[in-house]
């Protein structure tokens, strides 16, 4: 009998808050959508369009992404250095 499993995230996040060239808001979300790394990504107010969480520790794949991402608008990186809880 298995009374518990727990699985930890151990791939590096990446917070990408990204700011729209163009307002065709559905593409967008339908491109996100074919990026397995994307764990989430939130529609915001204010300054940015959208708030990205991207995991990987691949720092290649994630230049590759920041890179695609271009066509799309313009985007802010932050990286997580630990994770609290």
């Amino acid at each position: 009998m298995i009374d518990g499993l727990t699985f930890k995230e151990t791939r590096t996040r990446h917070f990408t808050s990204m700011k729209m060239q163009h307002t065709r808001f559905d593409e967008f979300e339908n491109w996100l959508r074919g990026w397995e790394n994307v764990e989430s990504a939130d529609k915001t107010s204010g300054n940015i369009c959208y708030q990205i969480v991207y995991a990987t520790d691949n720092l290649t794949e994630l230049e590759h992404f920041l890179n695609q991402l271009l066509q799309h608008g313009t985007s802010r990186l932050h990286s997580s250095t630990r994770r609290m809880k």
